[in-house]
């Protein structure tokens, strides 16, 4: 698995074959999954705050 970012790639795990579609698949979801929660981390965090309305 290959993960980008701003540094550059960093390998998670290295394959000599291809595993099961199931787990390829599993992972894939995963990933995506990860990724969608860390963009919407950064987005929330580039959001200006609200005021309290109290």
């Amino acid at each position: 698995m290959l993960e980008l970012d701003q540094t550059g790639i960093h390998v998670a795990e290295s394959l000599t074959g291809l595993p099961p579609r199931q787990l390829l698949e599993q992972k894939l979801h995963e990933a995506v999954a990860l990724s969608g929660a860390r963009l919407e981390r950064r987005a929330a965090g580039a959001l200006p705050r609200q005021k309290d309305a109290s």
